[in-house]
């Protein structure tokens, strides 16, 4: 009769393989999980002296654009030629809506999902010559 010898115990990998196992693992899925998060805002601060901060900014179609009063007096970001002082101040991309965030006292922020691709051009009601552009593309 033929001896048979034990079966060899199962030999555990290695922390190191372990880690990059594990790693491998988790960046495969990063898009997935990216795919989860809700996107954050584009953040853009006004203040009194220098305006808006920065003054432009380029986004993907979809994004939140959050504007945040960092200073003392009342501002707005708002896009809508009709209530522009100057013509110049207000440009929207054909077929996007008109927005206006109100008065942001200081501390106070306002946020708009700005789907239509294209450039908008906006101002504060509030402190006449405070202009800034957002281009959306996609």
């Amino acid at each position: 009769m033929p001896r048979t010898e034990p079966a060899a115990p199962a030999r555990r990998p290695s922390r190191r393989r372990f880690l990059q196992l594990a790693g491998a693992a988790l960046g495969s899925m990063a898009p997935l999980l990216s795919a989860c998060q809700p996107a954050l805002p584009y953040v853009v601060e006004i203040h009194d002296e220098e305006g808006y901060r920065p003054g432009s900014v380029t986004v993907p179609r979809g994004s939140t654009v959050r504007w945040k009063n960092v200073g003392v007096a009342p501002h707005s970001a708002t896009d809508d030629p009709s209530k522009a002082h100057t013509p110049t101040d207000a440009a929207l991309p054909p077929g996007a809506a008109p927005w206006d965030s109100g008065p942001l006292y200081a501390g106070q922020a306002w946020s708009v999902v700005l789907e239509t691709p294209g450039r908008y051009t906006y101002f504060s009601t509030l402190d006449e010559g405070l202009t800034g552009t957002v281009t959306v593309t996609g």
